[in-house]
């Protein structure tokens, strides 16, 4: 039985030293094996590229969103004054009357529509250098999408 058990210790001994070495070494002292297959990176998988894409498109609708919100707020503001000049013009002519809740002026203005625009505003200059680094890619890969779509419709099969 001692014997049985001496020739499994000298069976692993050799594996778990290389497993020692290595993990002692690290995968840096490997820099020479880069042109082996297992090394190499691959390419970007469907759902990276379907990333890419779904970035840009949300950066792009942000620039959108953004410019929408400014033009509401604008709009906001320009309803509010007006608002209040209805309301100046109507004390004008009868100053006599009393001043009912219904005539006050009102605020048209969103009290959130400036913290949306703050953050639109930091996400797309945080995002900024990354949408233009993928942007090109991502167009590239959105026209082969469309090619292939082309390709395998009904109307070709």
């Amino acid at each position: 039985m001692k014997t049985k058990t001496i020739k499994n210790i000298n069976m692993w001994l050799p594996i778990v030293a290389l497993v020692f070495v290595l993990g002692f070494m690290g995968f840096d002292n490997f820099k020479d094996l880069s042109s082996l297959r297992v090394f190499q990176s691959f390419e970007a998988t469907p759902g990276e590229n379907i990333k890419k894409i779904e970035f840009v498109l949300n950066y792009e609708n942000g620039l959108e969103v953004l410019e929408r919100l400014k033009q509401q707020k604008v709009e906001q503001i320009a309803a509010t004054k007006e608002s209040q000049k209805r309301y100046e013009r109507t004390l004008a002519m009868y100053p006599n009357l009393p001043i009912l809740e219904i005539d006050k002026p009102i605020d048209f203005r969103d009290k959130n529509i400036d913290r949306n625009i703050n953050y639109w505003i930091e996400y797309l200059e945080k995002n900024k250098t990354r949408y233009e680094a993928v942007k090109s890619e991502a167009y590239v890969l959105l026209e082969n999408i469309k090619e292939k779509q082309k390709t395998y419709s009904w109307g070709k099969l």
